[in-house]
């Protein structure tokens, strides 16, 4: 999830305490894999994605998640992610362009085609081609068509939500309504770092194609596509119902933009929002004590769409 290179100099610290839990995504992909397809798109450039399947009956519900940034297979993690989802879902995650089955960041830099096609107007375009297909192939045989999408991925679904009128209900976690532009200037002010936003937004805007400047990890491009949308054009247009989960102190997207989002909810009277704050719960709604916040939302989540 790209937000969480704003703690860059913590990776390596990150990498090696978390080292038990990449092995067991890898160990999950590589015994117990989700099932992997290819897709077509419309230039004919062959995406890869995934589907999973929960609960022992027929699936009633589809989701489709979108995932967060970085270079990492959704492989890795699709599987796990969901394990405590209950319930007759059937699940797909596409994966960005040219990010190969078994690709991590762990060991390899991202490509140059990967940073020249990964950007926010190639998302919403490929996922939102991807879930037509998809239901179309399935003749649309779910009572619920989910959109799922998680910090990265939660502006791109929004957007999708908008365009997409077969989409029943948006599921947002770890995202919110501020512009990442204003969510990066709080973030860097609370971890107390001396940089100058402003001329480094000046030269992204005069560089929108650069992949060969970087900040943060990434390249101009990716910035210059996701820095300055005002992710409330897309929630002001949506009509579908709303769940969006954050934690309190989530350390990669600050809590404000969630809270801004449900505060604009209820200024315009609007009641198709669920906002739902884990306090003392991380980026991936985890607490510092190990409670897993998933877990609950997850329930809750069930109970929302009922």
């Amino acid at each position: 999830m790209f937000r969480k290179l704003v703690l860059a100099g913590f990776t390596m610290l990150l990498m090696c305490c978390s080292s038990v839990k990449y092995m067991g995504y890898f160990c999950d992909a590589t015994f117990s894999p989700p099932q992997e397809k290819t897709m077509v798109m419309e230039d004919g450039y062959a995406s890869t994605y995934f589907s999973i399947q929960k609960g022992k009956g027929k699936p009633d519900k589809v989701i489709f998640f979108i995932s967060g940034s970085g270079y990492n297979s959704i492989k890795y993690y699709l599987k796990h992610y969901f394990s405590t989802l209950k319930g007759n879902y059937k699940i797909y995650a596409l994966q960005k362009r040219y990010i190969s089955s078994w690709t991590t960041e762990i060991f390899r830099k991202p490509s140059k085609q990967f940073n020249e096609h990964n950007y926010f107007d190639v998302w919403v375009t490929n996922q939102n081609y991807f879930i037509n297909k998809i239901l179309s192939d399935e003749r649309n045989i779910y009572e619920k068509m989910i959109l799922f999408g998680v910090s990265e991925g939660g502006t791109t679904a929004a957007k999708i939500a908008t365009i997409n009128n077969k989409i029943s209900n948006l599921v947002i976690v770890g995202s919110g309504g501020i512009k990442f532009e204003e969510e990066l200037r709080i973030l860097i002010r609370n971890l107390g770092y001396d940089v100058n936003l402003d001329t480094i937004y000046t030269d992204i805007k005069a560089n929108p194609d650069h992949i060969d400047k970087v900040f943060y990890g990434h390249p101009y491009k990716y910035w210059n596509s996701v820095l300055f949308i005002d992710p409330m054009e897309f929630y002001n247009k949506i009509t579908v119902p709303i769940l969006v989960a954050q934690g309190a102190h989530d350390k990669s997207t600050p809590i404000e933009t969630g809270r801004f989002l449900r505060d604009e909810f209820n200024k315009q009277g609007k009641t198709h929002l669920t906002f739902m704050e884990y306090k003392g719960a991380d980026h991936t709604l985890k607490s510092a004590n190990g409670k897993e916040g998933l877990n609950d939302f997850f329930e809750k989540m069930n109970e929302w769409l009922d």
